[in-house]
């Protein structure tokens, strides 16, 4: 019987940079303003966080196509950062892609969710390999071989969080 993701993630903290015109303050200065005091409501400290989501919508007039300007501003090390861009809708696609994450996470301490996602992370990685891998080679594809790449880490981050999270 499916459960949805009610009661396995909660917001425990938020922060606001101040509203006003500010053209004083550049954009990593409202980032880091608003997550301290994200940080402060919610009681904990940088170290604890695992992941981020950075959402930026009309990137040539923003901060630009990528995740760095957050872990830049915030100095998140050594945890991965997702950028999402969703025109009108990127905050709420930001707070979604967390959301499921972390669902994604708690699903995952459940032992049979566990083991499909260690056979899930197995099987992209020999279906890239085996598959995918003589294609790219072959053609001598850069745009290939960085879609391998990237699948290959994806296939290797699901089988290393199911094998991470074993009783």
């Amino acid at each position: 019987m499916a459960t949805g993701i009610k009661d396995k993630v909660a917001i425990v903290g938020m922060g606001c940079s101040k509203f006003g015109e500010r053209w004083n303050c550049g954009t990593e200065h409202l980032l880091a303003e608003a997550f301290q005091e994200a940080m402060q409501d919610a009681g904990i400290d940088k170290k604890q966080i695992g992941a981020a989501w950075f959402g930026s919508a009309l990137d040539r007039a923003n901060v630009g196509n990528s995740a760095i300007p957050l872990t830049m501003a915030l100095r998140l090390e050594g945890i991965p950062v997702t950028r999402v861009e969703n025109m009108c809708a990127t905050g709420t696609e930001a707070l979604r892609g967390a959301v499921y994450a972390v669902a994604g996470v708690c699903l995952l301490l459940n032992k049979r969710a566990r083991l499909a996602a260690t056979w899930t992370g197995l099987w992209i990685l020999f279906i890239d390999v085996i598959v995918y891998g003589p294609i790219v080679v072959q053609s001598r594809d850069i745009v290939g071989l960085n879609y391998i790449a990237d699948t290959l880490m994806y296939g290797g981050a699901v089988l290393c969080l199911a094998l991470s999270l074993r009783e």
